[in-house]
Parts: structure tokens; sequence; C-alpha cells
């Protein structure tokens, strides 16, 4: 009997000096030290927290991250045969980057700028088929059909409209004016980075 609890009492003596060796070594792993240029050791113990509340942004800076933003978006989605299969996304800077997957003449991601007249074209576009009244989503309880998902974030209101089946004519046009512009343009093909 002296002999059980004796092997009990090592036991639980051995369980919890390995559960202290164990948190011990977790912290570790946890803030490993890290090193700095100029050979300094540093073991961080914290998150370093920036107050970025001060940072002002000049008119210029500004300008620039509003120009950079999402202005229209389409994407087209696969079918059971050949749709072609794309995304292109238009910024408010008239940058372009298309993204061409499967039955497509650019395949890849590729690179343009819309003109100012284009970008005109564009948002008149927007204007004249009501893109901001349409629905939601157009779509029935069919295969075999394509979806193609606009976007438009234009003067303070954002949209996001899926169709699949039975969207408007105003909105089907307005899908083939995107593609009409895009396909008019210079594209440069991004260059592989391996990233």
């Amino acid at each position: 009997m002296k002999i059980t609890r004796y092997y009990i009492a090592i036991c639980s003596l051995l369980v919890i000096l390995a559960a202290c060796k164990t948190t011990q070594q977790q912290a570790a792993i946890e803030t490993p030290e890290k090193e700095v240029t100029g050979a300094i050791p540093v073991k961080l113990v914290a998150p370093v927290k920036i107050d970025l509340s001060g940072l002002q942004l000049d008119t210029a800076a500004k300008a620039a991250v509003v120009e950079d933003s999402l202005f229209v978006s389409i994407k087209r989605t696969p079918c059971y045969g050949k749709c072609p299969v794309y995304s292109a996304d238009i910024y408010n800077s008239g940058y372009v980057v298309y993204n061409g997957r499967r039955f497509v003449k650019k395949e890849g991601v590729h690179l343009s700028r819309l003109s100012d007249d284009n970008m005109n074209s564009v948002k008149q576009m927007i204007d004249s088929v009501k893109y901001f009244d349409f629905e939601n989503e157009y779509d029935r309880a069919v295969t075999d059909f394509a979806t193609t998902y606009t976007t438009v974030n234009l003067n303070g209101k954002n949209k996001t409209v899926m169709n699949r089946v039975g969207g408007p004519e105003a909105l089907i046009q307005f899908e083939r004016h995107i593609d009409q512009i895009l396909e008019g343009l210079s594209w440069t093909k991004k260059a592989e980075t391996g990233e």
C-alpha cells in the first residue's frame, strides 16, 4: 500500500513538473527573440501600438486615395459550355485590372487604363440605364447559365447586381457596354512574379 502511494505521489510530481516546463517552453515560443538591424536582440512581449490619430493627409493625398477606389467591376462565371470566364475592375483613376480565366482571348492578369472619354461613357451609361434602380438579383431555377456580376461605386452609392437569368435589357446593355470598352483597350500582361 505504501509503495502504491509513493508511486502515485512520484507520478503526480512528475506530471506537475512536466506541465510547468511545457508552459515555459510555450511562452518562449510565443515571444521569440527578434533581431533588429544593429545586432541587438530584442524580446517582444506585447504588440507595439502606434497612434495614427494625428496623421493628416494633404488634399493631393486624399485625392489619390479616392482615385484608387473601385469604380466599376464586372465578373462573368462559368457555364457548362464555353462561356467566357473573366473579371475586370475599373478604378476611379481609369486603371483597369483584367483577369481572364477560360474561353477568353486574354488569359491571365492584364493591365490597362481607360481614357477620360471612356470613363465618362461608363458614367453616362450608369445614369441612362438607372443602374441603382435595378434589383440586386435576377435569377431563376435554371441550370447551365453563366452569371454576370456588376458592381458600381458612384457618388457615394454602392450597388452589386447578379444577373444569371431574366435581367432587364437595360442591364444587359450596360454589361455589353463595359465589355465593348474593355475590348477596345490596349493591354499589358502582368509579369508572373511567383508570389
